[in-house]
């Protein structure tokens, strides 16, 4: 009898088998996300493809909101000539382009749960004894597993929460930007709005969002937010053998609540420094919503008048705390949340009741005109600063 706590010989040889098996996986991280993801946002109707005429609707209004933004906002120098379109998907349509999107950041998130002091040093190939199973190196081979559930359950959340691509700060391969119509039709019918009207908001805010977040140093201080979250992970191994390590293995009732709420094993733990690079990323993607609602807002007081019913849903909507995207935040350092959303607006805000709102385009020309953290709570600061470097 061996002191594995999982019990017999056999299925301790059927353990290690597996576990090996599991080792020699590429980008096994990335496959159980797909079948987990795909799983989660093809529920219900999930696979059900917008009608056709929904379809033409929202080009129209997507050509219409295009033609405004690049006729008169902040960003117009910016938007003319982008090469963009829209898209009507299903929320199975959204999860795979999102899988697609997001793999550089799976395969990072699986490399740093891969990782394992105990494992490092021996050669290439060399298989792993599993001597009773030792909890470390549980850890290490579950690592991309937990992973691949974790990224998966993300995605297949948010093909159900969000509206559209640029909800997700990530930039994209494609051109196009995707809506899920089901989601957004939910929402109207929710809140008693106009289809057509929260149709051509959304693609407004859509086409500013990508606008911003496709500049350069946008782009690279996404990337830089993302490698410091991983670099500042906590062991994954470490962290998921210190929870089975606390786990009862004789007790029934573990058990029963670890089947039960599978998220005691799965939960993502943060390391002090990735809670304070959140934060600053926080400070970072609050700019962007609050610059992307303040021009949407400005296009859509043109084009429909009052948009207030919209706007104020909208902001109810983003008060609320979803799976999706509290995942992803923890996951891979980036998001918003709704303290972002009500700090972006403050700073906006800010820097237009002082008449200085054509300042605001200098947020997209370059990153040393862009707001720290501590100009961000005080627009004046910021103002001051960046009229010393002009």
């Amino acid at each position: 009898m061996t002191d594995n706590p999982f019990g017999s010989d056999p299925f301790e040889i059927v353990f290690k088998d597996l576990m090996k098996v599991m080792s020699g996986q590429n980008e096994l991280a990335a496959n159980v996300a797909e079948q987990f993801a795909i799983s989660l946002a093809s529920d219900g109707d999930g696979a059900l493809n917008p009608e056709p005429l929904m379809r033409i609707r929202f080009e129209a209004l997507f050509e219409l909101g295009l033609r405004e933004l690049s006729a008169s906002s902040l960003l117009s120098d910016f938007i003319v000539g982008i090469d963009t379109a829209v898209e009507l998907v299903s929320p199975v349509e959204f999860a795979r382009k999102a899988l697609t999107d997001f793999s550089p950041l799976i395969k990072a998130a699986e490399q740093v749960a891969k990782s394992d002091p105990s494992t490092e040093m021996k050669p290439p190939g060399e298989s792993i004894e599993f001597a009773g199973l030792p909890l470390a190196q549980m850890g290490s081979m579950m690592g991309p597993i937990m992973t691949g559930l974790n990224a998966g359950s993300c995605v297949g959340h948010l093909s159900r929460e969000v509206f559209a691509t640029y909800d997700i700060p990530v930039v994209r391969k494609d051109t196009k930007i995707q809506i899920i119509a089901a989601n957004l039709k939910l929402f109207a019918e929710q809140w008693s709005l106009d289809f057509d009207e929260v149709c051509l908001w959304l693609c407004l805010n859509q086409i500013s969002l990508k606008t911003i977040l496709a500049r350069p140093h946008i782009k690279s201080r996404i990337d830089e937010l993302a490698k410091a979250h991983f670099g500042a992970s906590i062991q994954f191994s470490d962290s998921l053998s210190k929870r089975l390590s606390e786990l009862d293995i004789s007790d029934p009732s573990t058990i029963e609540k670890l089947t039960s709420n599978p998220t005691e094993l799965m939960g993502i733990e943060l390391s002090s420094a990735q809670e304070n690079q959140l934060r600053e990323a926080r400070s970072f993607f609050a700019v962007i919503v609050g610059l992307a609602d303040y021009v949407t807002s400005c296009a859509a007081r043109k084009l429909m008048g009052n948009f207030e019913p919209i706007a104020e849903a909208l902001r109810r909507r983003r008060l609320e705390s979803r799976e999706g995207e509290d995942l992803f935040k923890k996951l891979f350092g980036l998001g918003y949340d709704s303290a972002a959303y009500e700090l972006g607006h403050k700073f906006i805000f800010g820097i237009v009741e002082r008449n200085e709102e054509a300042q605001l385009a200098t947020i997209v020309t370059d990153i040393s005109k862009y707001p720290t953290p501590n100009e961000v709570d005080a627009p004046g600061l910021w103002l001051a600063r960046i009229a010393d470097v002009t």
